[in-house]
């Protein structure tokens, strides 16, 4: 894929006049993503992702008048050093107010996780009160990740002081796991911007198998030294910070003028990632199978990794992935069943993308007895059982798999599946980010 065509697509989007106005390893844990953060969410709490790219962790309900919560920004750009840079934070917390106050001196510390952090807490004059601020700044990896505790209450700063160390002292950062080499070098957060990017621009959630295939490209160009593509990626991500900027109606004006025009340029390359788009796009647009709505592959596949990831739940193997063989033949055996769907089940599968990615959202954060829970229900599901089952007897032979999906009759049991009890609580509790 040429990364710089696409900036330079995105760039001359937003020029129209229409857009110009304005130690020992720890143990290993299901974490959450927010953009750089990996993290775990406390018991009872609750999470907002913020068009700014900032995501608030809050706890559920507190006394009236008063507030809590803990935020993840955007990392920064290294500065001159990790105390300047919490300086930086500081001071942009802290902006409007002529009444600051240092309420600790500068905790510094290095985590076993192996990276440095610096974090002070201070105060400014709120009406008729003080809005307290713990600023946390990280050394992670090539970037700064900043960290924000903000309550308008003492009280509530002791009451959950220890559920934020928790949250704090459990965090991961994308941007020091290397995947490759380079100038800039490559990191799993470089990969989930990228794919997060083009998640947007598609208006269509990815796969796991999608978002596989640009790690696989990313990582082969850095790993050939391919400065086209990695200067390329690197304006791409530079224009993404500047997009995220804009007012929400001017972010999707700017989306719909860069998509026909990205279409058409992926169409005329050959490399894997252009070709995913192509499909991809294809996928959500173009139906496998007519009806209201229509059958796209975008739907059959999400329908098919979310009957593995429940079957693979409940066999007790975590995530297991249907090859291509196993996706065609899906493919082929729903939209030849898709006539005999009812009203609601068309609806349920048309959902399946949407449905899917926010099960892979939320799910690093349910209460362990939820997910228990689930799995139970979907235990109990005949179809989800005889997958499991072929999971356990086969070590994950896709190809008995498939023999056994073929014996579902022709995808109704989607028409049931899109209904289960998980949907309409991922869906209204999480919905899905950009």
């Amino acid at each position: 894929m040429r990364w710089h065509s696409l900036t330079s697509v995105m760039l001359a989007a937003w020029a129209m006049g229409s857009l110009a106005h304005g130690a020992p390893a720890a143990p290993t844990v299901e974490r959450s993503r927010a953009g750089n953060v990996l993290f775990q969410l406390p018991d009872g709490w609750r999470r907002k992702d913020g068009a700014d790219g900032v995501t608030h962790l809050a706890p559920t309900s507190y006394p009236a008048g008063q507030w809590y919560n803990l935020r993840f920004l955007p990392p920064k750009p290294s500065a001159t050093s990790l105390q300047a840079s919490l300086r930086e934070q500081i001071k942009a917390a802290c902006e409007g107010s002529d009444d600051f106050r240092e309420e600790s001196a500068v905790v510094s510390q290095h985590q076993p996780a192996g990276y440095d952090l610096r974090m002070q807490t201070v105060s400014v004059a709120s009406g008729e009160g003080r809005t307290y601020f713990m600023v946390y700044v990280a050394a992670a990896g090539d970037v700064v990740q900043p960290v924000l505790v903000a309550t308008n209450s003492a009280d509530l700063y002791n009451k959950y002081q220890k559920v934020a160390e928790k949250v704090l002292t459990g965090l991961r950062f994308c941007s020091m796991n290397r995947l490759a080499d380079g100038d800039p070098p490559l990191t799993d957060h470089t990969v989930n911007e990228v794919n997060d990017f083009l998640e947007w621009v598609m208006q269509a959630p990815f796969t796991e198998a999608q978002r596989a295939t640009v790690r696989k490209f990313l990582v082969k160009a850095w790993e050939g030294n391919d400065r086209e593509e990695i200067d390329g990626v690197t304006e791409v991500l530079k224009a993404r910070g500047e997009l995220a900027g804009f007012a929400k109606e001017k972010r999707e004006l700017a989306r719909q003028a860069m998509l026909p025009e990205l279409v058409k340029q992926w169409r005329g390359e050959s490399d894997d990632v252009a070709k995913l788009m192509v499909r991809i796009y294809d996928g959500a647009h173009q139906p496998i199978a007519d009806g209201d709505p229509p059958l796209t592959r975008q739907a059959a596949d999400a329908a098919l990794e979310l009957l593995y990831f429940m079957a693979g739940q409940v066999a007790g193997r975590g995530q297991v992935e249907p090859d291509a063989a196993v996706r065609e033949e899906w493919a082929k055996i729903l939209a030849g069943g898709y006539a005999d769907l009812d009203d609601e089940a068309r609806q349920g599968l048309s959902e399946m993308p949407m449905t899917w990615a926010a099960l892979r959202f939320a799910w690093p954060e349910l209460p362990e007895d939820q997910k228990q829970t689930l799995r139970e229900q979907w235990g109990r599901d005949p179809n989800v059982k005889q997958i499991a089952a072929a999971i356990k007897a086969s070590n994950v032979d896709n190809r008995s798999v498939a023999e056994i999906m073929q014996s579902i009759e022709r995808g109704r049991a989607f028409g049931k599946l899109s209904n289960i009890s998980f949907q309409s609580h991922m869906k209204l509790t999480y919905g899905y980010r950009y």
